[in-house]
């Protein structure tokens, strides 16, 4: 645990950090340090050198830090509702920022499909599926996730929310429970349900990916396209 400061040190510090920022640019600084400019903001008379290290002790990144929910945020010490808004608002504005950056490029293949997927599934626990919801010339609508474990209905649940706010194509991912580097006979039976709902609404699945550490997997292969459609 860092020490308190005394006032004139922390005012000091806070000087120091911001010419430093100034100086030497922002990506000169580490991550505490980073977290420390943002609550200088929040914070204007306490101390923030030892919540900052409080917050990446707990979260272990900034993305962790500015995806926590607000109740995760006020069990740390130091941490209140006011606190804990700011932060959750900050990653609402951040995690826009960066699907637009991501999606600035039509999402037409499924290399440009990989960098929103892995940003949306960062921090989901495996078994977390996500619905990426295209207008009809693959421009980004939203995404929607499901909790761990749910039955294929929740994933309809939001392909229809999805449809119902003017998606045209939706790609489905998943975190990987195993890890596995190939689908799985379940992933591929969930693929036809949905494909065949997709159908029956009016809307065109795109792909069906498996997200599992840094890989993205296509459970919709050659072979799964052969056994739909037969060989040409």
């Amino acid at each position: 645990m860092a020490d308190k400061h005394t006032p004139d040190m922390y005012r000091n510090h806070r000087q120091r950090l911001r010419r430093a920022a100034v100086e030497n640019g922002m990506s000169s600084l580490d991550d505490y340090k980073l977290l420390e400019l943002f609550l200088f903001g929040v914070l204007p008379r306490i101390d923030t050198y030892p919540l900052a290290h409080r917050l990446l002790d707990r979260f272990k990144t900034l993305d962790g830090v500015f995806s926590a929910n607000k109740e995760e945020l006020t069990a740390i010490e130091g941490v209140g509702e006011k606190t804990a808004a700011h932060i959750t608002d900050a990653g609402e504005v951040i995690t826009r920022a960066v699907v637009e950056r991501l999606t600035r490029v039509p999402i037409d293949s499924e290399a440009a499909a990989f960098p929103l997927l892995l940003w949306i599934m960062r921090n989901a626990p495996t078994d977390t599926t996500a619905v990426v919801a295209l207008d009809d010339r693959y421009g980004y609508v939203g995404n929607w996730l499901t909790e761990p474990g749910r039955v294929v209905k929740d994933y309809k649940d939001r392909i229809k929310r999805a449809h119902d706010v003017g998606a045209k194509r939706i790609i489905f991912a998943h975190r990987h429970p195993t890890g596995a580097d190939k689908p799985t006979p379940d992933d591929v039976a969930v693929t036809d349900s949905l494909d065949k709902y997709c159908e029956e609404i009016g809307v065109i699945l795109v792909g069906h990916y498996i997200v599992t550490g840094k890989k993205v997997i296509s459970v919709i292969t050659d072979e799964y396209v052969d056994r739909k459609y037969g060989k040409q």
